[in-house]
């Protein structure tokens, strides 16, 4: 029995063990849940909380940049009237596409609206026209203090006048040698004429006409190398000076570059038989006339390297506006001669008569790189605003985008092209797209080279020219490390990129004023003994430099 009872009363008594290790699993595992529970519960509402947080800021965010877009509005539409227009919302592109559509033009082509130039529109901005007084105050206080020292110190009132006459010498000698290159260019006009007027008896021996187009085109060709030729050869023998030369050959430039648009366009359609020059009548809408003497004649004055038949015009002309630009073009010049002046001269003038160390020469370079840079800024805003917004205001010509807002660029692909608009589209319409159509054959890198090459000869030639000497810094500036430069900043940020402009702009007209000056002055204090035309092309400055 008691075997039996044990083993009862063991039965009996391991149940309730059973029951209780039970209860307590079911609770610990009830519990383990529950703090389970409650973590996910705290991790949910800590993520709750940190989204909150970050939606209100990105709300916030969204609010202040909604704000940011009504104020910039606002401002455009009440500061900046004329930056902005609802007739034309892509006025500040050079060759807007809703207009390329609507006009059936082909994709590229310059289309010519009326606007005004980018600072004519800020002008009109009390705060902007502020910073226009600013610079005023500038010239004036640096003629004063040019008027002052040379008082104080030679006893003669000069106010930047004697940089002018120096570098103007034979200017009137350059005004007889630009009146034959203007009758001149009259021949393209005749000559193209004649070419086409002749081709049309060739309508049937295609041998004859294709011998008579090559024989145009090699004497056209002749004309503009000799035109180049004759020029370079009078502005040297006529012994002109610095100012005096550049303005002629960057007027024989211009001169050239227009023969060569009035003759690429009409030589076109001529070709395509699109133009009619005898004195039939014709039903047909797709011919066009041969160009009047009057529109060749305009387009030969007027502000734009693109040729068409006709172009926006103003209805009258505002003398105030035009005589305002053109004393502008006359502060600019004296302002230039103030720097060279207070700045260019005391510096180089002495160059290879006096001993200086290495360190004195850097300090003389950087001491140039602000007054380079303000003969940059200077130049241009004398050429691509002031006269060429007084040569279009005289002329009635109401296209006045001869640069885009440049200062803003945060590369040097995006400078290039807005910095001087006119030229820009010369080489891309006549350069740029003939490359890239018909010799490289879809490089846009080979053709875009081309283009930096063609400018940059032209540059380095009419700087050599003038200065008597060949010292391929601009070349070397604009045509190689400008090409570099070009690739290297395409992804750059904004920031770092636009400031990356500035400075090497500066750095780069300083050291290239420096230079150029450093030659100069040398040639004139060590004057070379012969007379071989080996020293055009040999730097004086390598051996008579004056360092200890």
């Amino acid at each position: 029995m008691s075997d039996d009872g044990g083993r009862v009363a063991t039965g009996n008594g391991s149940i309730p063990n059973m029951d209780s290790n039970n209860a307590t699993s079911e609770s610990i595992a009830r519990l383990q849940q529950e703090a389970s529970i409650r973590k996910i519960r705290s991790k949910l509402e800590e993520c709750k909380t940190h989204f909150m947080k970050d939606m209100q800021g990105k709300f916030a965010c969204m609010i202040d940049d909604v704000i940011k877009e009504m104020q910039h509005n606002d401002l455009h539409l009440n500061e900046f009237k004329g930056l902005i227009s609802d007739q034309h919302t892509e006025i500040w592109k050079n060759r807007p596409k809703a207009v390329q559509k609507e006009k059936g033009k082909r994709l590229g082509d310059k289309i010519f609206t009326a606007r005004d130039s980018i600072f004519t529109c800020l002008y009109r901005v009390p705060h902007m026209k502020t910073i226009y007084h600013s610079f005023l105050v500038m010239l004036f206080m640096m003629v004063s203090h040019t008027a002052i020292h040379d008082y104080v110190t030679k006893g003669v009132l000069n106010f930047g006048q004697r940089t002018i006459n120096n570098g103007m010498r034979g200017f009137w000698r350059g005004v007889g040698i630009w009146s034959v290159m203007q009758a001149s260019v009259f021949l393209v006009y005749f000559g193209l004429k004649l070419w086409a007027q002749v081709r049309l008896t060739f309508r049937k021996n295609v041998p004859l006409r294709h011998l008579w187009d090559a024989v145009c085109l090699c004497l056209f060709v002749s004309f503009q190398l000799f035109f180049m030729a004759a020029a370079t050869y009078a502005v040297i023998r006529l012994d002109l000076a610095f100012v005096a030369v550049a303005s002629v050959l960057l007027e024989m430039t211009r001169m050239v570059m227009k023969m060569h648009a009035f003759v690429r366009t009409n030589g076109g359609r001529i070709l395509d038989g699109k133009l009619k020059v005898d004195s039939e009548e014709t039903a047909s809408n797709e011919l066009v006339r041969y160009p009047s003497l009057s529109q060749f004649t305009y387009y030969f004055f007027a502000p734009t390297f693109i040729y068409q038949d006709s172009y926006p015009r103003t209805s009258r002309i505002d003398w105030s506006f035009a005589i305002a630009r053109l004393l502008e073009v006359v502060g600019v010049m004296f302002f230039m001669a103030n720097i060279h002046e207070r700045y260019i001269e005391p510096n180089f003038q002495n160059f290879g008569k006096e001993q200086i160390t290495p360190g004195d020469l850097v300090v003389k370079l950087f001491s140039m790189i602000l007054p380079g840079f303000l003969i940059f800024l200077s130049g241009f805003y004398c050429v691509l605003h002031a006269w060429l917004n007084f040569t279009a205001e005289v002329l009635r010509f109401s296209d006045r985008m001869y640069y885009k807002d440049w200062w803003t660029a945060h590369n040097y692909d995006s400078f290039y092209r807005n910095w001087n608009v006119v030229v820009h589209d010369w080489l891309y319409e006549y350069i740029y797209k003939d490359m890239f159509h018909y010799v490289f054959r879809g490089s846009k890198t080979a053709s875009s080279i081309t283009v930096f090459l063609v400018s940059a000869i032209i540059h380095e030639y009419i700087l050599s020219t003038g200065l008597r000497f060949f010292l391929p810094v601009m070349f070397s500036f604009f045509g190689v490390l400008g090409v570099i430069v070009v690739f290297l900043t395409r992804k750059v940020n904004r920031t770092a990129g636009n400031l990356f402009l500035w400075f090497s702009l500066s750095l780069g007209n300083g050291l290239m004023v420096s230079l150029y000056a450093m030659e100069s002055y040398a040639r004139d204090n060590c004057p070379v003994n012969n007379d071989s035309w080996l020293n055009y092309f040999i730097p004086v400055i390598l051996t008579c430099n004056g360092l200890k």
